[in-house]
């Protein structure tokens, strides 16, 4: 208990050190600013560390190191983080925008993750890096669902269109479910179990998180209804979130999107008896409350995503693992999202998007983090210390480069598309 209450400190301490820094000097979104400054204090760490300025009995580095960060993203907070995102997205919106929503979610994810394998086999074949083509193809899977936490957090506050910003959180939000079931298809492969049909991984996944998120929804909300507290109100949404995330992990479901459809559906109704909800919550606690969670967790992800830096071995290939995640990443998103650009034609396109345009900005805004990461440090269980290593420190490079580097260029490259598509209809007027 000392170490956890000791570590949260640490964690409460940096929050609030780079939000005063970030409010006064950087003025950046506040979470590049938190994945920032304690990546900055993972290295100095680090530094500290290899020169005996700091022992290994630091308390910083005993308490992460007690951390089992996998457990604690899929186990325990990003269920609450997923549903205070999803409350947060238009229903009417989402419905508008399914079939760009359901094409970036399933294909997208599929070709990305099968693009980024090949490619990243390659250049490990040419440069001795030391993952095979399976390993390659789940690294895949684990890269290619963007992150609804990263996405949600940051894109919230760079005043995009609500067209396109739902489609970026709807596909966020949904991808998950695809990328968990082909991460399952290739764990299969590659430990020699009991092969599993893709097809029929996805069905279950996703019909079952929808069966449990709907079936378990409706019947809390009923209960919500029959009381005046807004305490109690609070309290439903938390039991009704946790249980179906429970319930999924437990029967094989995804929990993620049973956690979406929880949030898409409690908004919903709140929203259907909005009148009815300023009468008995005229403080706003119930949506006071998510905000604040959304806010709190958020920061705590961002920042462990950035001190995880200390705690994982650096490869000796990494000169090679940096750009090759890195350019490998662009190069799959981009060419799945065109792809599927062109499949939905410029009809279903939102905001009247032409497809490079649509592809460009559906790349950039294709943020990683805690469920990559956590999907990245659960390969400790099947896969050898070289090739666990390698896909830490290519997950990690991907999620802070993604993060940090696209998000601050999102405004630039969403305002020069902006500024050409006003040239263009000021040419044809």
């Amino acid at each position: 208990m000392e170490g956890i209450l000791t570590i949260f400190v640490f964690l409460v301490f940096i929050i609030v050190i780079t939000g005063i820094l970030n409010e006064k000097v950087l003025k950046i979104s506040n979470n590049i600013a938190l994945l920032i400054v304690s990546f900055c204090i993972s290295i100095l760490l680090l530094i500290g560390n290899k020169l005996d300025l700091i022992s290994n009995d630091f308390f910083v580095f005993t308490s992460l190191n007690r951390l089992h960060l996998d457990e604690i993203l899929l186990e325990g907070v990003i269920c609450f983080m997923i549903f205070a995102g999803a409350s947060k997205i238009q229903f009417t919106k989402l419905v508008s925008n399914y079939k760009s929503i359901s094409m970036l979610a399933i294909l997208t994810t599929i070709l990305s993750s099968m693009i980024y394998g090949v490619l990243f086999y390659t250049v490990s074949t040419v440069f001795k890096i030391g993952l095979d083509l399976a390993t390659c193809f789940l690294l895949g899977s684990i890269i290619s669902p963007t992150d609804p936490i990263a996405a949600s957090s940051i894109l919230n506050k760079l005043g995009l269109p609500k067209g396109i910003s739902s489609v970026i959180e709807g596909e966020s939000l949904f991808n998950d479910g695809i990328g968990v079931a082909l991460f399952a298809f290739i764990q299969n492969i590659i430990t020699n179990a009991k092969s599993q049909n893709f097809l029929w991984l996805v069905t279950k996944n996703i019909s079952g998180a929808l069966v449990i998120g709907l079936f378990s929804s409706f019947i809390l909300f009923k209960l919500t209804k029959k009381t005046k507290e807004p305490n109690l109100h609070i309290l439903i949404s938390l039991m009704n979130v946790s249980f179906c995330y429970v319930i999924c992990e437990h029967f094989g479901f995804s929990g993620v999107i049973a956690s979406v459809v929880c949030g898409i559906y409690f908004s919903y109704q709140n929203k259907k008896c909005e009148r009815w909800k300023k009468v008995v919550d005229s403080n706003n606690l119930y949506i006071d409350f998510w905000n604040t969670i959304d806010e709190l967790l958020n920061s705590v992800l961002f920042v462990l995503i950035g001190l995880t830096a200390f705690i994982i071995p650096i490869n000796y290939k990494i000169i090679w693992i940096i750009p090759t995640a890195i350019i490998v990443n662009f190069i799959s998103r981009y060419v799945s999202v065109f792809i599927s650009g062109v499949i939905l034609g410029d009809d279903n396109i939102p905001n009247k998007y032409s497809i490079k345009d649509f592809t460009k900005l559906m790349t950039y805004t294709a943020m990683r983090g805690g469920v990559s990461l956590a999907l990245a440090f659960s390969t400790n269980a099947f896969l050898n210390e070289k090739e666990y290593n390698i896909i830490l420190n290519a997950t990690l490079i991907t999620i802070l480069f993604t993060t940090i580097v696209q998000g601050m260029l999102i405004p630039v490259v969403y305002k020069g598309i902006e500024e050409k598509r006003n040239t263009k209809a000021l040419m044809k007027t």
